[in-house]
């Protein structure tokens, strides 16, 4: 695997900030130091005042993640609202988390074609459109294999390839990489433990296991294994949280990856 950029999240970022007292911009040129240049962002998140903070610390939006209501909005006016935040703060990648409001199989037919006009719209300014497969809230695309309806559904959705939202399903993470590995446009590392040490219980996994964030090769997820068999060029985004000491989780993750990236 080839690391071009490391990115975080926004809303580790704001957990930092809050445990330490610091502002926005401090932070990102604290973790600037391990290597950090970039944000996963969602729309809600940015305004003026940050995204100028995030500019004066060498930072960029690596990813605009948006989670929108195709189904009881218009969608048209979700894709607009979208379009004006990429309009906005010019990410590099763009992801939707739909709601599916309980709706599944060929109820989910506006949801799929919606996703295909933004994507040709993205497409025609080179960014492409992801999906992940997203635990919170149990959505269809939880599993590969709810996922894999949306991609066969929209040939032009790419994927965000998260290692640890695997865990819920019981999905393999290496087969699932190799599976999709076409249309890979991106990737979270997220490593996971049956322990709180480092931050409460996020949720339950189908095979009964309680599962909590820790940093990157903390857990129980083979990540050497993974990340030395991945082929995958590009932005890597750190993924852990909520920890309880967030920098600390930030740094540790980032060397962690380092390491494993240069053995």
């Amino acid at each position: 695997m080839h690391i071009t950029r490391l990115a975080t999240f926004f809303f580790q970022l704001q957990a930092v900030a809050d445990q330490r007292g610091w502002t926005i911009g401090r932070t990102m040129r604290e973790l600037g130091r391990y290597g950090y240049r970039a944000a996963e962002t969602a729309t809600y998140e940015l305004s003026p005042a940050v995204f100028s903070e995030m500019q004066d610390a060498g930072w960029s939006v690596s990813n605009l993640y948006e989670f929108p209501d195709f189904l009881s909005c218009d969608p048209d006016m979700e894709i607009d609202r979208i379009m004006t935040a990429v309009d906005a703060w010019s990410p590099s990648k763009v992801m939707v988390i739909p709601r599916e409001n309980g709706r599944c199989g060929e109820e989910l037919r506006p949801v799929w074609n919606a996703i295909g006009k933004l994507a040709a719209m993205l497409d025609e300014r080179d960014i492409p459109l992801m999906m992940e497969v997203f635990v919170l809230g149990f959505p269809s695309y939880a599993t590969v294999s709810g996922m894999q309806s949306y991609l066969d559904n929209v040939p032009d959705l790419k994927v965000c390839f998260d290692t640890g939202n695997l865990v819920y399903g019981g999905d393999d993470c290496l087969a699932t990489y190799r599976r999709w590995e076409s249309r890979i446009a991106h990737m979270h590392l997220k490593d996971w433990s049956t322990s709180d040490d480092h931050g409460p219980y996020v949720f339950r996994a189908m095979d009964g296991r309680d599962i909590a964030p820790v940093p990157f090769d903390g857990g129980f997820l083979r990540i050497r294994d993974i990340v030395s068999s991945l082929g995958y060029s590009g932005t890597v985004a750190m993924e852990q949280t909520p920890c309880r000491d967030q920098l600390a989780a930030e740094i540790a993750s980032a060397r962690a990856v380092a390491e494993l990236v240069e053995a």
